[in-house]
This record gives structure tokens, C-alpha cells and sequence, in this order.
């Protein structure tokens, strides 16, 4: 058998192999991707706390001081300690991009590992135990703030089957509908806000959260349309169940949870009190909501890649202004960098003023 013949059997074989893989793939890729990304930035940890114990030793004999009251340093600290703060945003970002699922891989979970590696192999002994508890609240921290980030850039993993949707007909036109829906007493009463309007053509509602969590549970969105007959308006009504990192699977695409069961009882019984027919709409007119609702979801990332190149250009320009002004002020050089930190900041404040 020829060379060829045998390189032509294995590229058949890792053909099958790839068709055949299991179901749950995606999940032990996503495990492994974890583990990946803990490893490498267990490696980054521990070169940085290398070298700082290396500084910290000199600059005590040298100067017979701290490191951390050693003004001279604190360029290469902050330059350092970023490199090692954006390692498991990099391989978070590259990670879930390319994950089959677009499945978050949260630095979190990156740095558990990180801290799980360092104590079982590097700082195992008993005198390195405060180092290793100093090192397992720092990455721990970051990992909460670095996970913050990565939500915020690329969003929850989400399906549209994952969205729960109903509508209701409404048997009066959409002028009186809305008069009635805005209310400070309806809005109060059934935990809604307003967010966003179309004067005479649309209306959007979306649960008021609160605390640090709100954007975490039961997500409910409504919207008031017009219908297709002139004393007619639709109320369309999207929910899901909304995770740190995704959304929740739903069995049935058409099943109906308690919470939106209860919003929508609610809102029927609303309308009869007011002389107002309220009836289930089996035509479910609610596509366009949850095109909205996914866009909610959804991270900064894709809402850029739709942006004009002008505002990205200044999205750009006041991110590289930040970091050089930050980095003007750590070297000492103050009059430039609130300079450059007073640019960002204009350049940020015309943005919002132009939106």
C-alpha cells in the first residue's frame, strides 16, 4: 500500500470520527476548553508571582523597603499585573467564539482551576499557605469583574426555542390600550417598565429588576402593536429564564411557565375591569419581540459589528485614551495623562450627547 492510499484511509477515518461524535460534544469541549484556559492562566499566576517575589526581595535589600512603597515599580506592576488580569479574557473570548454552541466559557471558572492547580502543585507546603490564599482572593475577585466583562462583550448563550411567547387580542384600539398601560398603577403593580416607544405604532415593556441581580431569573417582555382590524390592538409577550451565562432550556417551544401564566391572567383580568375583551390570540404574532429580546441578550459585540464606522473608530479612540492616560499617570507623568484622560472623557460625552 502506497503512502498516499494510507494518508487517504486516515483522512477517511478522521472523517468519520468527526461525523460520528457524541451528542455531547459541545459539553466536553466546553469542559476541556475550561480546564485549557484554567491551566494557561495557573501559568501566568505563577510567573507573575515569581517575579514579584524576585522584585520584592531586591528593592527590600537594595533600598530596604516594600515593593508597594516603592513609587519606581509600580509602572512594571501595573503593566505586569494587566497582562496577567486579560489572559482569561483572551482565551474566554476566543473560547466561547468558537465553541459550536457559542457557549460562554466564564474566566471564572477558569480561575477555580487556576487556584485548584497552583495548590496542588505549585504552592502545596505549609509555609506557602498565606501566598495561596492571597493568590486564591485575587483571582477569585477577578474572575467575578473578568466574568462581568465577557457577559457584557459577548452575552448569554440564547436560543429562540429557549423563548417562551404568547399573544393576546385586545379588543379596543391601541390609543386607549396605551393610555391604560402606562400608568404609574399598572406599571408599579405588575413590576414593568418602559423601553422603548414608537409614537401611534409600538409600545415595549420589559420587568423591572432590582438589586445587583436583576438581570438574573424571570425575564418578562410585552409589546402593545396595532392589529389588523381598526378597533383591535395585539399585546405580544415574550419570557425566559435567564442564567449567569445563558438562557434556560425550555422541553416545548409552545409551554407556558407559571410566571408568564400569572402575568397573563393578571393582564386579562386588568382589561375586564375596565370593560375590555382580552382573548388568547392563536395566530402568536410575537416573532418580532423575540428578535428584540435576543438583541437585549445579546453582548456588545454584536451590537458593534452593526454600529457605523464612526462610533466604533470613537468607541476605539477613547479605550486607547483611558489605557494611555492610565498608563501616563502610573509613570508619573500627571499633566499628560488627565490630558488624555479629559479627551476620553469628551469623546465619551459627545458620544452619549449625539445618541
Amino acid at each position: 500500500m502506497s503512502i498516499l492510499e494510507r494518508l487517504s484511509k486516515i483522512r477517511e477515518k478522521i472523517k468519520h470520527l468527526v461525523r460520528s461524535r457524541p451528542s455531547d460534544y459541545p459539553a466536553l469541549l466546553w469542559a476541556i476548553l475550561v480546564f485549557l484556559g484554567g491551566v494557561i492562566n495557573a501559568v501566568a499566576i505563577k510567573n507573575f508571582a515569581d517575579w514579584y517575589l524576585r522584585v520584592q526581595q531586591y528593592v527590600k535589600t537594595t533600598f530596604n523597603t516594600d515593593l508597594l512603597n516603592f513609587p519606581q515599580a509600580y509602572p512594571a506592576l501595573i503593566l505586569y499585573g494587566s497582562i496577567v488580569f486579560v489572559v482569561p479574557l483572551i482565551f474566554s473570548f476566543l473560547f466561547s467564539r468558537n465553541h459550536p454552541e457559542k457557549k460562554l466559557v466564564p474566566p471564572l471558572y477558569m480561575q477555580l482551576i487556576s487556584i485548584g492547580f497552583l495548590f496542588f502543585f505549585v504552592y502545596n507546603s505549609v509555609g506557602l499557605l498565606f501566598q495561596m490564599y492571597f493568590i486564591a482572593v485575587l483571582a477569585g475577585s477577578a474572575g467575578i469583574v473578568q466574568d462581568g466583562i465577557v457577559v457584557y462583550a459577548l452575552g448569554r448563550t440564547i436560543m429562540q426555542d429557549n423563548i417562551l411567547r404568547h399573544s393576546l387580542k385586545i379588543d379596543a384600539n391601541i390609543e386607549n390600550v396605551r393610555l391604560l398601560m402606562t400608568t404609574k398603577q399598572f406599571l408599579r403593580l405588575r413590576g414593568l417598565r418602559i423601553v422603548k416607544e414608537q409614537h401611534g405604532k409600538s409600545l415595549k415593556f420589559k420587568t423591572q429588576g432590582r438589586g445587583w441581580r436583576r438581570n438574573i431569573g424571570f425575564q418578562l417582555f410585552m409589546e402593545l402593536v396595532e392589529g389588523s382590524k381598526p378597533h383591535e390592538s395585539i399585546i405580544n409577550i415574550a419570557s425566559c429564564e435567564l442564567q449567569t451565562y445563558g438562557v434556560k432550556r425550555i422541553a416545548k417551544r409552545d409551554d407556558t411557565d407559571e410566571g408568564t401564566r400569572n402575568r397573563i391572567a393578571t393582564l386579562k383580568d386588568f382589561f375586564e375591569r375596565h370593560k375590555i375583551t382580552a382573548t388568547d390570540d392563536s395566530a402568536n404574532n410575537a416573532d418580532s419581540l423575540v428578535s428584540y429580546v435576543i438583541d437585549e441578550i445579546e453582548g456588545m459585540a454584536t451590537h458593534i459589528r452593526e454600529m457605523p464606522t464612526r462610533k466604533i473608530m470613537v468607541i476605539i479612540a477613547s479605550a486607547i485614551s483611558i489605557v494611555v492616560g492610565i498608563g501616563l499617570l502610573a509613570f508619573g507623568r500627571f499633566d499628560l495623562g488627565i490630558s488624555t484622560l479629559a479627551l476620553a472623557a469628551f469623546l465619551v460625552l459627545d458620544g452619549v450627547y449625539r445618541e
